[in-house]
């Protein structure tokens, strides 16, 4: 694993074979040199030099990236003030009804509640210490179409 300023950097697979199958080429780069003599600071002076610069930059970024975060940063209570000032009311006919509102807010509630009752019922189970639950997106996702 090396280190890129504070990031541990990781490849499980042969990049070429992985970057291709997840992110096949859709532009056609002509071969040009830019090997010799390359001066990133001097603009590209075609299409095919700018994209070939491209593949050069792209091919230094490592596959994969891992942070290193701090898990008690993540169990603070995070929120985030937007200031409304400034922003225009929407035209004529674009603002939802008060009807999909009231939907809005419903299904939102049906959600929260099914949630909470399925967070009771899997607290009160006895589990294996290897074990963790953690509610998310898949969960909730699950609740939503299940509902």
């Amino acid at each position: 694993m090396a280190e890129l300023a504070g990031l541990k950097t990781m490849a499980w697979v042969p990049a070429e074979s992985a970057v291709e199958e997840l992110m096949p080429r859709l532009l056609p780069v002509e071969p040009c040199d830019l090997t010799e003599g390359f001066d990133p600071s001097v603009p590209p002076r075609t299409p095919q030099e700018y994209l070939r610069r491209v593949q050069i930059e792209a091919a230094q970024c490592p596959d994969v990236v891992v942070a290193q975060i701090d898990p008690k940063k993540l169990k603070r209570k995070q929120s985030v003030n937007i200031s409304l000032s400034g922003c225009q009311p929407a035209p004529e006919g674009y603002s939802p009804t008060l009807q999909w509102q009231q939907q809005q807010v419903a299904q939102f509630s049906t959600v929260r509640q099914n949630v909470n009752k399925h967070r009771s019922h899997w607290k009160s189970q006895q589990l294996d210490s290897n074990v963790t639950m953690r509610w998310g997106f898949a969960l909730l996702a699950r609740l939503v179409l299940n509902s």
